[in-house]
């Protein structure tokens, strides 16, 4: 890709790619800056749980996951549920939040959260960070020595009583 500089004189316009026209010490500067720029310049923190891909469903109507709050490691059909496992927290009819519950603090797959009694919050059982989980904008951090909140999932319905858990 090239920049070009137009310049008008009476006579004539010329278009001239404009590193043609830059000095040399400037070339070299151009070029430091935007190499810069290039690799420093999206420098993003990365959430340290891991990444995986999944897709888990779970259907409403079954005990163990129609009531305000549960966990799984995986769905009925086997399918894996997160890294360490999920956390679902229904704030309304078709309105949900899932959370990984991988301590994002101590990175050990031993380290899980689980919810606390009244299921607002939930507690990491290695370092003690606790975790607002009832909330519908994230898990963010209430007590403890963690720096991140807790991964959110995508969730969505399918039809009236299927809930997809899915990143």
């Amino acid at each position: 890709m090239q920049v070009f500089a137009t310049f008008n004189d009476k006579d004539t316009a010329s278009t001239i790619p404009i590193i043609k026209i830059m000095t040399s010490k400037a070339k070299h500067w151009f070029i430091i800056l935007s190499t810069a720029i290039l690799l420093f310049g999206c420098n993003k923190s990365e959430h340290p749980v891991p990444n995986v891909s999944f897709q888990a469903r779970f259907d409403l109507m079954l005990p163990q996951y129609s009531g305000e709050l549960f966990m799984a490691n995986r769905d009925r059909y086997g399918n894996r549920a997160g890294y360490s496992g999920i956390i679902v927290y229904r704030h309304g009819p078709a309105e949900y939040s899932a959370y990984e519950r991988f301590c994002p603090y101590d990175k050990d797959v031993r380290c899980v959260v689980t919810p606390e009694d009244g299921n607002l919050t939930a507690k990491c059982n290695c370092c003690g960070s606790e975790y607002l989980i009832s909330s519908p904008f994230g898990a963010d951090i209430v007590n403890g020595p963690a720096k991140y909140s807790l991964k959110p999932y995508k969730t969505r319905m399918e039809g009236m009583n299927v809930l997809v858990v899915y990143n």
